[in-house]
């Protein structure tokens, strides 16, 4: 199956993942003007000509906006006669991204701002067109007007007023972009880009495979490169400006006795050595007496600057780059069997090992380390300011002057230990980035690897493996990407183009970058991500799996039926998005590239600058200003290091779901169907008498389910979870948004309810790796994503404590929380058995509990002492759903099935009767608005419930059973009017639970 390819169906512009808006806006601006002059009559006929002058105001401003938004629009799209009515609104959008570029994304989102708030004055005004206004008569339509219009001054509110603010600062937000389009960076960028290149190949030719390093210890050295952003797009381009130093290098010094020496930062400089060649016979010792002076005349003779002004009269940018960066082939592991025999035999033969590399001070840079490190007091401030050393090997043209950052061996300013990106995870010292971290480190490891790409530092094939993260130990939120160096490992520094299939090549630049701001936004790995949306396809009949994975994400950010908390990138902006697309979808000519570098050409680099790391830096302030905008400012913090679990507390956590089924297995698996069947003749009325799934995301039912997670490989769940209806979120170790469950018991559970409720959206937290391992503050964070970020409607808690205390008071808290915000939760009792008490927190008052029975409605053997109140159970032995196929984890798509019992799949059950139940009356809430309030609370969701329990006078169990109430036999006497009898009892008994209000009927 090929790749589908992203087109711009249903849309007006090039761009899938941003809907274009100029079409929308010009039509709300006209229509709104139009329903003002109709309007006019209106007023007329008032007693008093005020209404009159409001309403011509309100015109007069709202024109002055319309002919500023056409005049900027105008200007974007080259259309100098304005008549932009008669033009094609296709080609007009396209003309608008052409001329916007990287600033696209914020016209979108500024045109969006104006038709939100043009809707809100046409809804203030009266003119929505709705059937209750249009029936309204002449005085109160009047009446309604003239409200609205006394805001248009301020001397009766301000509604308009501010609405009018708003649309006034867009449309000077549209016109600085129009003036910013007309800009270009300068060509002193792109040579201080050339600059930064010529030093970083310079300097790794000169430390070599030793990383600088000439010493017997005996854990090996690591040299990073860490890149700041101080090139800047000036526009003036009369003379060389200097640019600050953008790289320095990272020292690990493992064999350092002192704290502050073992990261150093230092920066670097090549200096180009005299004309006068060195003898070939010439000592260690003896390269090792040139002295300092003559470095310090050389460099200042060897400045960049001065350099680089004879070298431009000379080379162009492109033979400079050539020149510059040490490319080599690459060596294919055998030959291509289409390939002629010369050519798979003329490889490039190994390059000779480097000339020895010597040293002043002479001792080298770990005995120059350990050096510094003892004329330092206690406090890691620095006695010596004396921190210079020279680097060079014989025969090459350049020496290296290393010099130590000021103050980087501080105690406050010092380097933290690098990590990599992806830890594990459950590893103790994971890092947590918070949204705004993620889009520093997502811009700074563009222009990173704007000045690395294709040198000795980043390879063609890089991946997020080869990233790691710092930070200065102060208070200091900014995050720093590293690139090790490893010269062992061989790659080409030629640029080679992959193709897949018919699909136009890619450059490694753009498709590994844009993999990773994908990576960085979902919190997982590129495999995971093509073992997760190739599930269902498999990625052998895949073509282009990059493509396909950015159409099923685009897919989301244009489905209406998704929430838009729930679309991809939402957090991060249109901004964002417009990177990720550029990424994938390079439109740039690669012909041009002529299978050089790509940033060899000038005009690559442009089209990058432009098209990525632009909108990356805009994404990065958008943020920021919206942050501003609601919180004030922000503060500096460092980046959360989570602390691994207590070990006395990992035990403690349970998942009560028994491995298999106990006593007649066979009968209680009869017993269990049957129980779905009769379901299903709940659920067939269900049907008849509620709604479909609604399509706008605010009318659904949410469910949250805490769990191990879910594996939406399965074929049973992989379409809900395409389509939108199930969306995660680990809270285990690194926060991430694609699914991933490794014990398979959260994967059950969410199967169980959407076989029971189907018009739900399930949200799942992931908050134990395996039932056992879990930490409080995961599992409190979950319980406040799902209240307060998504807005669920219900809790479903599988899991739980033997018993409460001090330990739990965290999670206790926002169980409250929750309930307070309306929110009903259910939680397994636990499978003790009885002669135990009834488990944290179904043992909580504001908590449902649920137990377990068998499909003959037998009370489970598992099910500790049930008190009163605690006594409602369902179903939770031998119910067939799905399960993660653990023996055979080569499989892409899981569609095994098991059987289990526990109170962990009755709890479910009754969650999903609960949710299905919201659903129908929530199909009227017009009519029933306060009975769906009321709902939300215990006491009205188990006054409901009641309504179909069957009460066992032995056990006292109250047992679920739906078709009690949902009975098609039960409703046959009323005939067509069933639905009214059903909605009528359900909502007399949620309006009498209180002792008030109407009697039943």
């Amino acid at each position: 199956m090929e790749a589908p390819t992203p087109t711009a169906e249903a849309q007006e512009g090039s761009l899938l993942g941003i809907r274009p808006q100029t079409k929308l806006v010009f039509h709300a601006f006209q229509d709104l003007k139009q329903k003002a002059e109709e309007a006019l009559d209106l007023a007329r006929d008032a007693t008093t000509p005020y209404s009159v002058r409001l309403v011509k105001l309100f015109i007069r401003l709202l024109e002055n906006e319309i002919l500023h938004f056409r005049g900027t629009l105008a200007e974007l799209t080259d259309n100098n006669d304005r008549a932009v009515e008669v033009l094609d609104w296709i080609v007009v959008e396209k003309a608008v991204e052409s001329s916007c570029v990287s600033d696209y994304a914020r016209y979108c989102d500024i045109l969006s701002g104006i038709l939100q708030e043009l809707g809100s004055m046409a809804e203030l005004l009266g003119f929505t067109g709705h059937q209750s206004r249009e029936n309204e008569d002449l005085f109160l339509k009047r009446t309604r007007l003239l409200q609205a219009l006394c805001t248009i001054d301020g001397s009766a509110g301000a509604s308009l007023q501010i609405s009018f603010t708003r649309i006034q600062k867009a449309n000077e937000e549209l016109v600085a972009i129009q003036r910013l389009s007309q800009k270009d960076p300068s060509a002193n960028f792109f040579d201080g880009l050339l600059r930064v290149r010529d030093q970083v190949n310079s300097s790794t030719e000169i430390l070599g495979a030793e990383n600088g390093f000439c010493c017997g210890c005996s854990t090996s050295h690591q040299v990073y490169m860490r890149v700041e952003n101080s090139l800047k797009a000036s526009d003036n381009d009369s003379g060389i400006q200097k640019w600050p130093q953008p790289c320095s290098l990272l020292f690990l010094n493992h064999s350092s006795q002192s704290k502050q020496w073992k990261q150093v930062d230092m920066n670097f400089d090549p200096v180009r050595i005299p004309k006068a060649p060195v003898a070939a016979t010439s000592s260690r010792e003896t390269i090792g007496k040139i002295s300092s002076q003559q470095i310090e005349d050389k460099t200042e003779e060897s400045k960049p600057e001065k350099r680089e002004k004879r070298e431009n009269k000379k080379e162009g940018f492109a033979r400079r780059m050539l020149k510059a960066i040490p490319f080599r082939r690459e060596t294919p592991s055998k030959p291509s069997s289409s390939a002629p025999a010369v050519e798979a035999n003329s490889r490039t033969p190994s390059p000779p090992p480097p000339p020895p590399m010597t040293s002043e001070p002479s001792n080298g840079l770990c005995a120059f380390f350990n050096d510094k490190a003892g004329v330092n007091d206690d406090m890691g401030v620095e006695k010596d300011s004396a921190g210079v050393i020279t680097i060079y090997r014989q025969e090459l043209k350049h020496k290296l002057l290393l010099s130590v950052v000021d103050g980087t061996t501080n105690s406050n300013m010092r380097w933290a230990t690098p990590l990599p990106i992806h830890k594990p995870p459950e590893d103790p010292h994971r890092l947590q980035l918070s949204i705004e971290q993620k889009l520093q480190l997502a811009h700074k490891v563009a222009f990173s690897l704007f000045c690395l790409f294709s040198t000795p530092w980043v390879r063609d094939s890089w991946t997020s493996d080869d990233v790691y993260l710092t930070w200065q130990e102060s208070y200091d939120s900014i995050v720093y990407p590293l690139f090790l160096h490893n010269a062992t490992v061989p790659d080409s520094l030629m640029i080679t183009f992959s193709t897949s299939g018919p699909s136009k090549p890619k450059i490694p630049f753009t498709n590994r970058l844009g993999r990773f701001l994908v990576e960085l936004w979902c919190g997982t790995s590129w495999s995971r991500l093509e073992k997760t949306f190739l599930a269902s396809d498999g990625p052998s009949n895949i073509v282009d799996s990059d493509v396909f994975i950015l159409t099923r994400l685009l897919k989301w950010v244009n489905d209406t039926k998704i929430a838009d908390g729930n679309k991809p990138f939402h957090l991060e902006g249109s901004s964002y998005l417009l990177a990720v697309q550029k990424c994938f979808l390079c439109d740039f000519n690669t012909a041009q590239l002529d299978h050089k570098a790509p940033l060899d050409n000038e005009n690559f680099a442009r089209w990058v600058y432009k098209h990525v790391l632009r909108p990356l830096q805009y994404a990065l302030e958008d943020f920021q200003t919206r942050q501003d905008r609601f919180f004030g400012a922000r503060l500096d913090l460092l980046p959360e290091k989570s602390r691994p679990s207590n070990a006395e507390t990992t035990k403690r956590l349970r998942l009560f779901a028994i491995e298999e089924v106990e006593g007649d297995r066979e009968k209680k698996e009869k017993a269990a169907d049957d129980w779905f069947f009769e379901y299903g003749q709940v659920k067939e009325l269900v049907r008849a008498i509620g709604r479909e799934r609604p399509d706008e995301p605010a009318d659904r039912i949410r469910v949250a389910i805490l769990d191990t997670g879910v594996d939406v490989t399965h074929d049973d769940l992989h379409p809900l979870w395409l389509s939108g209806q199930i969306v995660y979120q680990n809270f285990v170790g690194t926060r991430s948004n694609i699914p991933q469950d490794d014990d398979g018991h959260g994967t059950h559970v969410t199967s169980i309810l959407l076989q029971i409720a189907e018009n739900v959206d399930v949200y799942v937290a992931r908050v134990s790796p395996d039932g056992l391992k879990w930490n409080s503050s995961e599992v409190e964070n979950a319980i406040r994503w799902a209240t307060n970020e998504k807005q669920v409607h219900i809790i479903s808690l599988s899991f739980g404590f033997p018993n409460a205390d001090q330990s739990l008071e965290g999670i206790r808290k926002v169980l409250l929380e929750a309930h307070a915000a309306d929110v009903l939760i259910f939680a397994a009792t636990g499978n003790v058995a009885a002669g135990n008490a009834i488990s944290f927190p179904a043992c909580l008052d504001e908590v449902i509990s649920v137990s377990s029975t068998d499909g003959d409605h037998e009370l489970s053997k598992f099910v500790p002492d049930l008190r009163v109140g605690k006594r409602l159970c369902a179903i939770g032995e031998a119910i067939e759903a799905a399960w993660i196929d653990q023996k055979d984890s080569t499989l892409p798509v899981h569609s095994s099935t098991r059987r289990k019992a526990g109170t962990s799949y009755a709890t479910p059950v009754i969650a999903g009767v609960a949710a299905m139940v919201m659903d129908l009356i929530w199909s009227d809430m017009e009519t029933f608005e306060y009975q769906c309030q009321t709902l939300r609370t215990n006491r009205g969701m188990l006054a409901i419930l009641e309504l179909m329990v069957w009460k066992n006078r032995d056990t006292k169990i109250e047992c679920l059973k739906p078709w009690i109430f949902f009975n098609k036999n039960r409703w046959k006497a009323f005939s067509k009017n069933e639905k009214s009898a059903i909605f009528s009892i359900l909502a007399d008994t949620l309006t009498n639970i209180y002792g008030k209000g109407s009697s039943k009927s």
